[in-house]
């Protein structure tokens, strides 16, 4: 497909989501992994840190202008790349939610209340599915995405 025949907006979307969203949730969820480490078990958390930016990368996902991209009638692979831009949407949010209830479970318990263990389990076992189907709709929109913006006519050599 020629690069004149790809939708900018769609494309400047996709690209917006992976740099402003996923890129920030990387952020995040590296600082919460880093506070989870065996070395800093006696170091104080920021939950409320940690809650405040996994919301922000919600909220950017869920504000992306995703409804004012109009694709032609004939573009397959760009409906096909809009399907799997909303559903990558859909398990990036469900994995920010999972996140969030584990930060706010991990601040209660800091904060003294009870908080038993198969509760927990059943949360992280909740993020650890989310982040699986995540990264798979990531996998599914890295394939069709590719292929949308692929020009067969373009020198890949160009840059070397």
């Amino acid at each position: 497909m020629a690069a004149n025949e790809v939708n900018k907006k769609l494309v400047d979307i996709v690209e917006k989501f992976y740099e402003d969203v996923v890129d920030d949730f990387k952020e995040a969820e590296g600082i919460i992994i880093n506070e989870s480490k065996f070395t800093s078990i006696f170091k104080k958390k920021n939950h409320d840190r940690n809650i405040k930016k996994l919301r922000s990368c919600k909220k950017k996902c869920i504000v992306l202008p995703v409804e004012t991209i109009k694709l032609e009638a004939g573009d397959d692979v760009g409906q096909e790349v809009m399907k799997n831009l909303e559903r990558t949407r859909f398990a990036f949010n469900a994995l920010c939610d999972a996140h969030i209830q584990l930060q706010l479970s991990l601040q209660k318990k800091s904060d003294g209340e009870k908080v038993g263990y198969g509760e927990y389990k059943e949360i992280y076992n909740r993020v650890n599915k989310c982040r699986t189907d995540l990264n798979s709709q990531l996998h599914e929109l890295d394939i069709i995405y590719t292929d949308y913006t692929y020009d067969e006519d373009e020198d890949p050599y160009e840059f070397l």
